[in-house]
C-alpha cells in the first residue's frame, strides 16, 4: 500500500508594480505547477499600467492586495500578512520570472 504525502500548505507571493508585460507568463506557468496545496497572493504596489484588471479578468482564484507603493519589502510584508494561516512556507517570486511546473515539488522536497 502506497503511503499518502501530505503536502505542506504554500503562500507564494508576488509584489507587482507595472507588470502588465510579464505577470501572464509567469501566472501562466504557475497553473501548470504540479504541486497542488498552494495559494497566489499579487501585492499591488500602486501599478498604472492596468495589471491589477489583468489579473482579477484572467486570474479569479489569486488573492490581489491593492497596496500603497511600499517597495519591495514593503509589498513582501503585506503579503506575508495576509497569507493563509495554515501556510507552513512562504516563497516570494518577482513578476518578470516563469516557473518550471517541478519547481514547487523540489523546494519543498529540499
Amino acid at each position: 500500500m502506497l503511503k499518502k504525502i501530505k503536502q505542506p500548505r504554500v503562500s507564494v507571493i508576488i509584489v507587482n508594480y507595472n507588470g502588465k508585460k510579464f505577470l501572464p507568463d509567469l501566472l501562466n506557468s504557475l497553473k501548470k505547477t504540479k504541486y497542488l496545496n498552494y495559494e497566489i497572493i499579487i501585492v499591488d504596489n500602486a501599478s498604472e499600467d492596468n495589471s491589477v484588471k489583468i489579473v482579477e479578468k484572467d486570474y479569479p482564484k489569486i488573492k490581489i492586495i491593492k497596496n500603497a507603493n511600499t517597495g519591495f519589502a514593503g509589498g513582501l510584508n503585506t503579503g506575508i500578512k495576509v497569507r493563509s494561516s495554515d501556510s507552513e512556507y512562504i516563497i516570494p517570486l518577482n513578476y518578470d520570472m516563469y516557473v518550471h511546473p517541478d519547481w514547487l515539488s523540489h523546494l519543498i522536497e529540499t
